[in-house]
């Protein structure tokens, strides 16, 4: 939480000088609830749903909206470069058969698509959601 913390604090002065702007941050599906794979990960992606909301509302009358996007499962080498006594202890191992209630794994691009949309005048008026990009497995109530 400390990066997008920072980049917005970064980034607010400026976007209040031109009148507004949009912030998007990327949280998870953990997001919304916990999750086998570690304490410490579920707290940092509450704190960012946190954090995007208290923006938002701070925010919302100078015209500056901030959203976060979360994430499904991505494809990406995360799993593949965990050193296997990390893998055993740090319940990455426990969450393979809550990842098996995925519908399908999430596309970089469809988190690209979302954050342009949200970034976008077409988004005008969305301040303040967590927005999921996961296939619909948030949907299971997980």
């Amino acid at each position: 939480v400390y990066g997008p913390m920072c980049l917005s604090r970064a980034a607010i002065p400026h976007m209040l000088k031109r009148g507004g702007g949009a912030i998007v941050n990327v949280g998870s599906t953990a997001s919304f609830s916990g999750a086998p794979a570690g304490a410490a990960y579920v707290a940092s992606k509450h704190a960012i749903a946190g954090l995007t909301r208290s923006t938002a509302w701070q925010y919302a009358k100078q015209n500056i909206r901030c959203n976060a996007i979360a994430p499904g499962g991505v494809p990406t080498n995360v799993a593949k470069d965990i050193p296997p006594a990390i893998y055993e202890s740090a319940g990455f191992k426990n969450s393979l058969p809550y990842q098996g209630c995925m519908p399908r794994m999430v596309r970089p691009e469809d988190i690209a698509n979302m954050a342009l949309f949200l970034a976008s005048d077409l988004a005008c008026n969305i301040s303040g959601s967590i927005v999921p990009v996961d296939a619909g497995w948030c949907s299971l109530g997980a």
